[in-house]
């Protein structure tokens, strides 16, 4: 039972027995009478024991009430233990722990009963609760608070508590009842929370644009919106969050509100999204345009409850659309008023035609006859404009074009009235993606006004250049002073910037002096011109224009000697951007000149005359130089396939006759230059016409090979042969003509020179020289100017031909100067005839030549395809007295020779072209040959338009009785049939004779790595009296040179391991002592960038293998200031030579000097060196390493190139190209391995050659070499090792014994010992230093 109630009855039962107690013990009642005191004390004693009665009702009730409450509590205490939290009971007052239920455990990890009494404090050290009172509070809602949980471990746990006050019954007792749950869970998901509004602000913050919710209404009301809403409108987010400062809808363009609403509730109810655009006010005033994305959230009865999107500021967008079109639309207003014609087209990919779809402007062609809409309907129509000769090129660019996405053409296309001009065509292609189509589009302008311009402005350039350097000139070698002054702002004061260093011709200062104060100058300027200079100087000051700051004047200026001297300085001026002021200006002596003002400008005028006549000269010196190059170069491009054979002597006299007429050209140039002076000499000799022919009919053989062109040569029988007259200039003329012919001619036409007699007596007679092409022809208007400086046909013929313009109008003046006229007729696409005519005199002092055999009554056969050129051999051949017939069939051909068999009058001679139809004249020529009963023993004679016969597949195998090149000369021909008569070749032309060279005291660095190149560079040398230094890369020249061996000159190869040429030669110009060193490239690389590539790494000059000696010996001389000699076998055919197939061993014995010892060795060691080249190749290859194998090949083109191996030579070329572009080399390189085993057979047949003797020495020049050995022996330098080695070779005769001794212990490096064994030893006068 609780406390209260049991106390209230314990104390009622002791009153009671108290009561009782008393009463006993006093006695009261038996003392007490009847009286009041009795009666009183029965009432006391009733009362008390109703009291006590009352007192123990009271108790058992409150006990009653105190076991139902214990059970209660029972019960709830029960229910508490089930609640997931932990739960404390407090004493208020004390902040003990009166009871925990279990979950405690797992908090505090304690045990409940443990906690009990335990202060609060201990288990919750942070948590502080208001101190405890006696009033008892009425019970109030749980307070939640976070704090922390002291375990028994001493760790703390967070923990979140809720404390409750309630009056504990039936005591009434004021209790604290506090819950505690373990935090961590929460505050793991609060920081997920966290992370998750920090990234979604992130994202949103992200967004290009103001991410929004808000509710469909008119005022747009926002519930959100994201930061990025103040950059739009100005106003901060708060602002429209409830539209609690202002609201979206209120800044909407009003025009665009309607629109705006209706669209978004459509899209909405309709749950879709939607894409708008529209005006709003920002807070500035200006206006922005808004693109806005969103979408709806419905609910599921179909109301709105929110709306989601983007809004975005495009007002940029919109500014730049609005820019676009105002410059589109500008745009078009300017392509329709420009003066060409804008253009788009479509360009299928499969067939690259161009059909237009658009054209502009105010250009009244492309369209000639046709309209718009046809072009449109029909690509090919537009290409019916285009000029014949130009729609190949036409298509072509349109080609490239869709490579290279860039279009650019010119072409001629017909005007209206079928009149053609030239258009340039420019523009871009680029592709569509998804279309078949690529789109073009460009414009095209008419060019035919800027044709002429262009001409002008280019020779208007070429005069102002001209000017320019003899400005430069003058300026140069003035006797005066160039200065600028520079003038700045605000004062403008004057100040030299420059001075040039010759100032004490005009004053006594130095160059220093003049930049540091003007006023220094005008205290030298005499006191009567200072007025005058002051004025010049204050206009330059105050200038307002060009005009101000441009003037001359004369003053005069204090000498040295305190005397005064006239100067005169010009001076010119202009305005910079920056506001300052540039003065150029030239103060010269003008003592002497004052008295000869008139005269100096008299000369003045003559010398601008002068120097006019000059600049035109040098233009026609460029043209005229460049025909006989021609020749000089065709020629020896075909030596260099042959032996040194009798075919080989003539075409070595074509280049010297080539030679001669550039010499005789180069040696009267300078009179060229009077031409318009009319004071060029013209000479008067005697000279031959048919050699005047053969010598012009050679050069366009050579011109024309390339193109197929059908030549031919007509001379008429009553032409005379032995003239007077300048042959120099008449064959200048026709090469000329010539050359235009096939310049203009396209591939496969016909050009046809005929020489007429116009009229002719005993005395004289007028000549008509014609040339005749197939060419592109001129129209009447084109003719009328074709012969004036500087013309074409048109402007495009430069571009397409090449060319001055100057040809013609050289020729026509030099044919006016030798007393003749000149002409043209001429049609388009139908050829042209330039002809000229000349009055000379016939040469009656020299006595005809005698035939060189009769060849009257013979008969000859001619086949060839071409019906000119067999109307013009059987015309020659009827010259001379044959009988001939002729057919362009090679199989009629055979049938007539076999009928003439039968009528037993066979053909003394067949004349075949090499080309023919069906069947080749090597095929006609090999079965006559074979079959000689049947058609005849004829001398059979091959003529071609192709080059010589080496050079042509199938004629070395036949045994031809002679070879003719197109053109046919006459007198050529008969040369021709005169050795097929006689059977034998001619013999070889002399040798032509040079002057003495001598390499005698010069060393000689060779760096090559090929030992056969070594080997010939080094004989070629040594023989001229050099002394030759080797190395095999450019890090072994380098050491040469730093160890101080004195090297004169180096010939270096280009390609070396180790370390190639090119840097060898960077590095040797970084040597001090070799700084200036001749260094001569050697390279097999002959191409057009070679050259430059070898002059920027800093080498002198340059040499394309295979290096032929006379070139060799004439490089090395003019570097070093010697003259060349030719070499003594110069011309002359080895009779000994093995027969050795696919070598020109006639070219390898040349470059030796005729050493047949030397080439034996060399050729030996080709076979050693060079033989397994495809083995070293592939072996490269299989160990990835390409530049090893590159290397293998350029040095086998190198070795067989010098030998002589041209076509081995190629296809070792063909292996490095294949290999440098990273092309398949398995195909070239097996080729090459096949022609190497061929060379490796015919080399291992070949016999021991017989040894030339070395060209021995003349006593004097081993004189001054014995001198030079015997330094070099004092000095102890090594190169007496191979200047002895040398002079072993060279000793005169007589001597060898005597200098034996010498040389033999110079090469065995005993200098000591050679110096004394000199020292008995000889040679005469001053035989020793």
């Amino acid at each position: 039972m609780p406390r209260g109630p049991m106390r209230n009855l314990l104390l009622g039962l002791l009153l009671l027995l108290a009561l009782a107690l008393t009463t006993v013990v006093l006695g009261l009642p038996n003392q007490l009478g009847d009286g009041i005191a009795r009666e009183l004390l029965e009432v006391f004693l009733i009362g008390g024991f109703a009291c006590c009665m009352v007192l123990g009702w009271l108790g058992w009730r409150q006990g009653r009430d105190l076991s139902r409450a214990e059970h209660a509590g029972r019960r709830s205490w029960q229910m508490l233990e089930t609640v997931p939290e932990a739960l404390l009971v407090l004493d208020p007052k004390t902040g003990r722990v009166l009871s925990a239920n279990n979950r405690c455990r797992t908090v505090f990890g304690r045990e409940p009963e443990s906690l009990k009494s335990l202060p609060l404090d201990a288990l919750l050290p942070s948590l502080e609760l208001p101190a405890g009172t006696d009033e008892t509070p009425a019970p109030h809602a749980v307070e939640l608070r976070e704090t922390e949980a002291l375990q028994a471990d001493g760790t703390h746990l967070p923990v979140d508590i809720g404390v409750s006050q309630f009056v504990a019954a039936p005591t009434d007792a004021l209790q604290t009842i506090i819950s505690i749950r373990d935090a961590r869970p929460r505050l793991a998901a609060e920081s997920g929370r966290l992370d998750a509004e920090r990234r979604t602000r992130q994202i949103i913050q992200s967004v290009p644009g103001v991410v929004y919710r808000c509710a469909m209404d008119e005022q747009w009301t926002m519930a959100f919106v994201s930061d990025q809403v103040e950059v739009l409108t100005g106003y901060p987010a708060d602002d429209f969050i409830g539209n609690r400062r202002t609201s979206f809808g209120a800044l909407i363009h009003p025009d665009d509100a309607v629109d705006l609403q209706s669209k978004v509730e459509g899209a909405a109810l309709a749950g879709l999204p939607w894409l708008v655009e529209y005006r709003i006010r920002h807070r500035d005033g200006e206006l922005r345009w808004v693109m806005e994305h969103g979408s709806a959230q419905q609910a599921a009865d179909g109301r709105i409850v929110w709306l989601y999107g983007v809004m975005m500021d495009v007002t940029d967008l919109k500014n730049a659309e609005r820019t676009a079109a105002e410059t589109s639309q500008r745009l078009v207003e300017i392509t329709e008023n420009l003066p060409g014609a804008p253009w788009g087209a479509e360009i299928p990919q499969e067939t690259g035609i161009a059909r237009f779809t658009h054209f502009a402007g105010k250009l009244d062609i492309p369209f000639g006859d046709l309209d718009l809409p046809m072009i449109r309907q029909d690509a090919g129509q537009f290409l019916t404009l285009v000029h014949p000769d130009d729609r190949a090129r036409y298509r072509r660019d349109i080609e490239q074009a869709l490579t290279d996405d860039r279009y650019s053409s010119e072409y001629r296309i017909r005007r209206r009235g079928s009149r053609w001009g030239w258009v340039r065509a420019t523009g871009s292609i680029y592709d569509v993606k998804g279309s078949q189509y690529r789109i073009a589009v460009g414009h095209t302008v008419d060019i035919d006004a800027e044709r002429q311009l262009t001409e002008k402005l280019e020779t208007a350039r070429t005069e102002a250049e001209a000017q320019a350097e003899r400005l430069s000139r003058l300026t140069a070698n003035l006797p005066g002073v160039v200065w600028e002054l520079r003038m700045t702002p605000p004062d403008f004061a004057l100040r030299y910037t420059y001075i040039s260093d010759t100032p004490h011709i005009v004053i006594d200062l130095k160059p220093e002096q003049f930049y540091r104060e003007f006023d220094q100058v005008l205290s030298f300027v005499h006191p009567d011109d200072q007025p005058t200079f002051t004025a010049q100087v204050e206009r330059l000051r105050h200038a307002t224009d060009e005009k101000d700051l441009t003037g001359t004047f004369q003053h005069r200026m204090r000498a040295p000697d305190d005397s005064y001297f006239w100067r005169r300085t010009a001076f010119r001026g202009a305005f910079n951007p920056d506001g300052s002021r540039t003065v150029y200006g030239l103060t010269i002596d003008i003592q002497r000149e004052k008295t000869l003002e008139q005269a100096l400008r008299s000369a003045r005028e003559e010398a601008d005359s002068a120097n006019a006549a000059k600049s035109e000269f040098l233009a026609n010196m460029s043209h005229e130089i460049r025909t006989p190059m021609n020749a000089v170069v065709g020629m020896s491009q075909l030596m260099r396939g042959t032996d040194l054979t009798g075919q080989q002597g003539r075409y070595l006299s074509q280049i010297e006759s080539s030679s001669r007429l550039l010499l005789r050209l180069l040696d009267d140039i300078l009179d060229l230059s009077k031409i318009e002076a009319r004071h060029l000499d013209i000479e008067t000799i005697p000279f031959e016409l048919h050699q005047l022919i053969d010598d012009v009919g050679n050069l366009m053989g050579e011109r024309s090979r390339d193109k197929q062109l059908e030549l031919s040569i007509r001379l008429a029988d009553d032409c005379p042969n032995r003239l007077i007259g300048d042959p120099l200039r008449i064959r200048q003329v026709l090469g000329n003509l010539a050359s235009n012919a096939i310049k203009f001619t396209p591939d496969g036409g016909d050009i046809d020179m005929t020489i007429d007699t116009v009229w002719r007596n005993q005395q004289q007679a007028r000549l008509r020289f014609a040339v005749t092409d197939s060419g592109i022809g001129l129209t009447p208007e084109q003719q009328t100017r074709i012969f004036e400086a500087f013309e074409q046909a048109d402007a495009s013929t430069t571009r397409q031909f090449g060319g001055t313009g100057l040809g013609l109008t050289i020729a026509r003046r030099l044919v006016t100067l030798m007393g003749g006229t000149m002409g043209v007729s001429s049609s388009p696409n139908a050829g042209s005839r330039f002809w000229f005519e000349l009055v000379l005199d016939e040469d009656h002092t020299r006595q005809p030549d005698a035939a060189l055999v009769d060849l009257s009554g013979r008969r000859a056969l001619v086949v060839d395809d071409h019906p000119t050129t067999c109307e013009v051999i059987t015309g020659l051949l009827a010259r001379l007295g044959v009988t001939a017939v002729s057919e362009q069939r090679c199989r009629s051909g055979l049938a007539r020779l076999e009928a003439a068999v039968k009528q037993s009058r066979p053909y003394d001679f067949l004349i075949v072209d090499w080309r023919m139809p069906e069947l080749s004249g090597t095929e006609l020529v090999r079965r006559v040959l074979n079959a000689p009963e049947r058609y005849g023993r004829p001398r059979t004679v091959m003529m071609t338009g192709y080059g010589a016969e080496h050079s042509l597949p199938g004629i070395a195998e036949l045994k031809l009785d002679g070879f003719l090149v197109k053109p046919v000369s006459p007198s050529r021909l008969l040369a021709t049939l005169t050795q097929a008569v006689q059977s034998q070749d001619p013999e070889p032309p002399e040798a032509p004779q040079g002057r003495p060279l001598s390499l005698s005291g010069v060393h000689v660095l060779v760096v090559e790595d090929n030992a056969i190149n070594q080997e010939i560079a080094s004989t070629v040398l040594r023989q001229a009296g050099a002394n030759v230094s080797l190395a095999e890369h450019g890090a072994q020249a380098l050491e040469r040179l730093e160890a101080g061996d004195g090297i004169d000159l180096i010939l270096m190869d280009c390609q070396m391991p180790v370390m190639d040429g090119f840097e060898a030669s960077r590095r040797i110009r970084g040597l001090d002592a070799y700084r200036d060193t001749p260094i001569v490239a050697m390279t097999a690389n002959a191409m057009d960038g070679d050259r430059e590539r070898c002059l920027n790494a800093g080498m002198d000059d340059y040499m394309a293998k295979p290096i032929e000696s006379e070139t060799l010996l004439e490089t090395v001389g003019r570097h070093l200031g010697r003259v060349l000699a030719s070499s003594p076998t110069h011309g002359v055919v080895p009779t000994d030579l093995p027969d050795l197939p696919g070598f020109a061993l006639g070219d390898a014995l040349r470059r030796l000097d005729g050493n047949r010892g030397v080439l034996l060795s060399l050729l030996k060691r080709f076979r050693t060196d060079h033989c397994d080249a495809t083995a070293a190749i592939r072996h490269a290859l299989d160990a990835d390493n390409p530049a090893g194998a590159k290397l293998h090949a350029h040095s086998l083109k190198g070795a067989a190139s010098s030998l002589g191996a041209y076509p081995l030579a190629a296809q070792a070329a063909a292996v490095e190209a294949a290999i440098d572009n990273n092309a398949p080399v398995a195909a070239p390189l097996a080729e090459l391995g096949e022609q190497l085993s061929v060379v490796r057979q015919a080399l291992d047949s070949i016999e021991p050659l017989p040894a030339t003797a070395p060209t021995k020495m003349s006593a004097d020049s081993f004189k001054r070499q014995w001198r030079r050995l015997a330094q070099l022996l004092l000095e102890n330098d090594t190169r007496a090792v191979d200047l002895a080695s040398t002079l072993r070779q060279l000793v005169p005769a007589g001597l060898e014994q005597a200098v034996s001794a010498v040389i033999d212990r110079a090469e065995a490096y005993d200098f000591v010992g050679a110096k004394q064994a000199m020292d008995q030893v000889d040679l005469g006068e001053n035989d020793a230093p």
